[in-house]
């Protein structure tokens, strides 16, 4: 599925954001990815939106 894909790859940039910020905080005090638009959790939130949607309404159809 295309939207599981996206997912993945969105939820490895949160990741990788999220590292980057402790990184920055840990060495300078500021978050870095985040302070730079690294953010990726509202993407992130609505592909999850989409992924369960669809599975959900495979299930509900008797689809695999």
């Amino acid at each position: 599925m295309k939207e599981q894909g996206k997912l993945a790859s969105l939820s490895k940039q949160q990741n990788d954001a999220a590292t980057g910020d402790a990184m920055g905080v840990f060495l300078i005090g500021v978050p870095m990815s985040s302070t730079f638009g690294g953010d990726k959790e509202g993407q992130v939130a609505v592909s999850k939106g989409k992924v369960t949607a669809i599975e959900s309404s495979l299930k509900a159809k008797g689809c695999k």
